[in-house]
């Protein structure tokens, strides 16, 4: 069966990955001729790559138009049934919510955060909204944000409304809510999968240690419920006949409890599969495991695309090849194996997906599975059950807001050893062929107990990747960052600067989860390999231009921090120095450094700043930048003020690319300013479907009568310009053709 399994696999990667396929395809060729197989398996190894590639081709094109259609018509509106009790977070109420017969995650902004609708479980209203994508990919889950809700529509019938499922969640969290748990949400999460309830905070941490898998059900929670339900039913001698149909019941409804989460049907088909077929129809625990990844890819296609469940499988995999190496070794090495193991098992899918590695993961689960596989788990389990006598247990409480105490400790103490990352530069598809073929030949060499051979590989893998494929460029990357302004340059010899860092305006008592950086700052770094900032220029203190300047200094070392001290309190200068004196950096005047110079970038810190005015934007820094015969300049939100004492205190030469004052406002750009510096390509940072509708048509107006190239983030997304290319060169990738003829 696994050989078959293989053969699917393949139809699938020769639509993404096909060198990794025709490698695979290799492989699967070499292990028949090898093992001299039946002709049956062999025509089944013929014809499924070419079932599999069609039909998931199919599913393809099939999630592709819906998800070009969704984009085109994302609003939605009806009567929703709320699911679940709100999550309030100061200014808006997430949770869950069933609308058309579909199920969403929503998210809420109040209109008044002091007046919170009574939306309990069970509440029916008319809802106005948009339905996005959290992704680019169509197959990623798709998000409700509501803009309206009816109050006077709603009513209340739980039992008309909710599945019976909903209603025992429902039951549980009313339960929990009332005992003297610190962390309820983490025994929800432990048990149903669903980490809507915990903080922001507590999901980065485990993250960040690489152990978010214990807390989001997986193969481990399948096997400990299937343990205690066994042993239990045992205890009871209770007939192995009836067991076995008590797990054949019960793990679909928990199935269904985890919301269909991938990784834990993974682990549910698995243990359905082993139990209904009898041993004699299969030679390996690989057969099993292959029957059940081509059954759910089948049931649901776009498990397929699903991190975790794609982790789920691989880990899996290398755990199984690694058995004869682990039925061998005490139980306590074992699990040092075994960790080692996974951490080879995740690294492909890490490194494509994640461009980086949680290097301290291997450390971190070391100590955290045996903890919730022993202590937190089952205590979580028991608690569960517990709560449906509805009889107070204070002692248990307390005992579990201990080992959590203890848990927390542990975090803590091991986060204090994650500065240094490990980010993966993105990998063209013949360098992820290799990558796979050189962890297989790691797991090879370290399951034949060759140690100081598997040493060398990781080793050599770990300079190769850190080193290598680093593409360093002389570039210019106009960062996705909304409303707001973020620029990242960077030379041929990997030095780099950055102008702004984005950010959001916050409502009062809106927390900043800081979604910029995470999503659309940091993966960037990490696909260049960037750990470090030589340069970051502040241009004055807007939350949209250095609202996420606090969290990236705990993630990325900056060197150098250039600001104009006029704009800021002392009290924010003592913060941002005491951030920086943690990578041993510093924060620098303007004016200190009217010239700077690196590689073959030469930068002017121009000072037009009218620094008595109680509109910051006018406090701006303002950047010239020369890269070998083209001239950059960086308005940050200068206003028309600002450019008319630009004008009259310096002589500016024609510029090539213009980073566009004030995300496009009609209160910059002025036709005086536009018409002096002449720019050939105009860069505008704006969000999409802003409340001020920038670009404001008047400035574009003003740039198209000076024949410039336009490029937004609106329209574009991130747009990275090659500064050794030409103009004409330089636009094309956006379709866009300068007007007039280069210079160059």
């Amino acid at each position: 069966m696994f050989y078959l399994t293989l053969a699917y696999l393949i139809g699938i990667l020769f639509l993404y990955h096909r060198y990794m396929a025709v490698c695979l395809l290799l492989l699967l060729i070499f292990i028949l001729y090898r093992k001299q197989v039946r002709s049956l398996i062999i025509v089944g190894c013929l014809i499924l790559p070419l079932i599999s590639g069609s039909y998931f081709h199919y599913q393809d094109k099939r999630y592709q138009q819906a998800y070009s259609s969704q984009l085109l018509h994302p609003e939605l509106q009806g009567r929703a049934t709320f699911t679940d009790q709100a999550m309030h977070n100061g200014t808006a109420l997430r949770g869950h919510v069933s609308i058309n017969d579909n199920s969403y995650s929503y998210h809420y902004f109040l209109k008044q955060p002091n007046k919170i609708p009574p939306l309990t479980p069970g509440t029916q209203c008319e809802v106005k909204g948009e339905l996005k994508y959290l992704s680019d990919s169509p197959y990623s889950p798709q998000y409700f944000f509501i803009k309206d809700i009816n109050l006077n529509s709603c009513d209340v019938n739980i039992k008309a409304s909710l599945s019976l499922i909903e209603r025992h969640k429902n039951f549980i969290y009313q339960q929990i809510s009332h005992t003297h748990l610190e962390h309820p949400g983490r025994i929800i999460a432990l048990v149903s999968g669903d980490t809507s309830y915990l903080s922001e905070q507590e999901v980065l941490e485990v993250k960040n240690l690489g152990i978010y898998h214990l807390i989001a059900v997986s193969g481990s929670h399948i096997a400990i419920i299937c343990s205690i339900t066994y042993a239990l039913l045992l205890r009871l001698n209770v007939p192995l006949f009836y067991i076995k149909l008590s797990l054949l019941f019960l793990l679909p409804i928990y199935g269904l409890y985890t919301d269909l989460a991938p990784s834990a049907l993974r682990s549910i088909f698995t243990v359905m599969l082993v139990i209904l077929i009898p041993s004699r129809f299969y030679h390996h625990a690989l057969d099993i495991v292959g029957a059940s990844f081509i059954l759910l890819t089948l049931i649901f296609p776009h498990f397929l695309f699903d991190i975790g469940f794609q982790f789920s499988y691989l880990i899996t995999l290398f755990i199984l090849l690694s058995q004869p190496l682990l039925d061998q070794t005490p139980i306590i090495k074992s699990l040092l194996y075994m960790t080692f193991i996974a951490q080879i098992g995740s690294f492909l899918i890490s490194a494509i997906h994640f461009n980086e590695v949680q290097w301290i993961g291997l450390f971190a689960n070391l100590i955290f599975v045996p903890f919730y596989s022993i202590i937190l788990f089952p205590l979580a389990i028991f608690y569960f059950a517990w709560l449906h006598l509805k009889i107070p247990l204070n002692l248990l409480d307390h005992f579990i807001n201990m080992m959590f105490h203890v848990h927390d400790y542990i975090v803590r103490w091991i986060l204090q050893f994650s500065h240094f990352k490990w980010f993966i530069p993105q990998l063209n598809e013949i360098l992820l062929t290799l990558l796979l073929i050189v962890l297989f030949s790691i797991l090879y060499f370290f399951v034949a107990q060759r140690f100081i051979t598997t040493f060398v590989i990781s080793i050599g893998l770990f300079l190769i990747l850190q080193f290598f494929p680093a593409h360093h460029a002389n570039r210019l990357t106009m960062l996705n960052v909304g409303q707001g302004d973020a620029f990242l340059v960077e030379s041929i010899k990997g030095q780099t600067l950055m102008i702004d860092t984005g950010g959001k305006h916050l409502r009062p008592g809106e927390v900043d989860k800081h979604q910029i950086s995470k999503y659309h700052i940091l993966p960037t770094f990490k696909k260049r390999n960037i750990t470090s900032l030589d340069y970051l220029i502040i241009t004055h203190p807007h939350a949209d231009h250095m609202g996420e300047l606090d969290y990236l200094l705990t993630q990325i070392k900056v060197k150098h921090l250039i600001l104009n001290p006029h704009s800021y309190t002392p009290q924010q200068l003592k913060h941002l120095t005491q951030r920086l004196s943690h990578w041993k950096g510093n924060v620098i005047d303007f004016r200190q450094i009217p010239q700077l110079n690196f590689d073959e970038y030469q930068l002017r810190l121009l000072d037009a700043t009218h620094d008595t005015s109680e509109d910051l934007n006018e406090h701006c820094i303002i950047t010239l930048m020369q890269f070998r015969n083209k001239q950059l300049l960086f308005m940050g939100d200068a206003t028309v003020k600002n450019e008319e004492t630009l004008l009259q205190q310096y002589q500016l030469p024609p510029i090539d690319i213009l980073k566009v004052g004030h995300h496009g406002i009609k209160t910059s750009s002025s036709q005086a300013f536009i018409d002096a510096i002449h720019p050939r390509v105009s860069l505008i940072s704006a969000g999409k479907n802003n409340r001020y509708h920038l670009p404001n048509k008047e400035v574009e107006d003003r740039l198209n009568d000076n024949q410039s190239a336009i490029l937004t983030t609106v329209e574009n997304g991130e747009i990275t310009l090659d500064l050794e290319a030409s103009i004409e060169t330089m636009l094309k990738p956006w379709k866009i053709y300068e007007p007039l003829k280069s210079s160059e």
